[in-house]
């Protein structure tokens, strides 16, 4: 998380236990106005303004979880800056969110170490204001992402066990989507059908390994 404290400071934050925020501000002032956004970019400016947002193109992999890097995020509502008591805001996710629910019929050996999502303008970065919440800049697109595992993932043997794998994406309309999923000495591709990717949603879609093409991995 990236956050503006008292206006100025483009701080990397995380949060701990119930959302708290862990970090600092030593140049603060109490009463300013407070600006949370995801993910962190430490190239964006020390003031509070236009920042450069985005669905990163490396992303990390979670068994059955959204790893929140992943997704762009601002806060939407205001706060005042306080340097002793704590603080709630709200956030709200500007990208989309693809659900894939992995699978095979067989009993598989190998696990999931990477995934490599191919699209049009599926990830990448663009500017938005953090004041009034909008689009200021168009979209610096990127047509593939990959996500790598932070451990290795086992394959359930039947659909209703499905690993649910989570992506950050832009939003899309009928977006067509090639996934490369690795396990072990070989990946296995899926041409996805084409589905809508809204903000703020989640686009759930299903891969039996058995049904896509696998090839040995270089």
């Amino acid at each position: 998380l990236g956050l503006y404290a008292g206006d100025t400071n483009n701080l990397p934050s995380t949060t701990s236990g119930n959302n708290q925020f862990v970090g600092s501000n030593p140049g603060g002032t109490a009463g300013g106005a407070v600006y949370v956004y995801n993910p962190y970019d430490a190239s964006n400016d020390n003031k509070a303004g236009d920042i450069s947002i985005s669905v990163p193109s490396i992303q990390r992999l979670a068994e059955n979880a959204l790893v929140l890097d992943s997704t762009p995020m601002i806060m939407t509502n205001d706060q005042s800056y306080r340097t002793t008591r704590m603080m709630r805001c709200d956030m709200s996710i500007i990208s989309s969110v693809l659900q894939l629910n992995v699978y095979s019929k067989e009993r598989m050996n190998d696990k999931i170490s990477r995934v490599v999502l191919r699209g049009n303008n599926i990830a990448g970065s663009h500017t938005v204001n953090l004041y009034s919440r909008k689009d200021v800049g168009e979209l610096v697109p990127m047509s593939s992402l990959e996500s790598v595992a932070e451990k290795a993932i086992t394959i359930p043997s039947n659909e209703y066990d499905a690993v649910k794998l989570y992506f950050g994406v832009w939003p899309a309309e009928q977006r067509t989507i090639t996934a490369e999923i690795y396990a072990g000495a070989y990946y296995y591709t899926a041409e996805l059908p084409a589905a809508d990717f809204a903000a703020g949603s989640v686009t759930s879609l299903t891969v039996c390994l058995d049904d896509c093409t696998k090839t040995l991995a270089p």
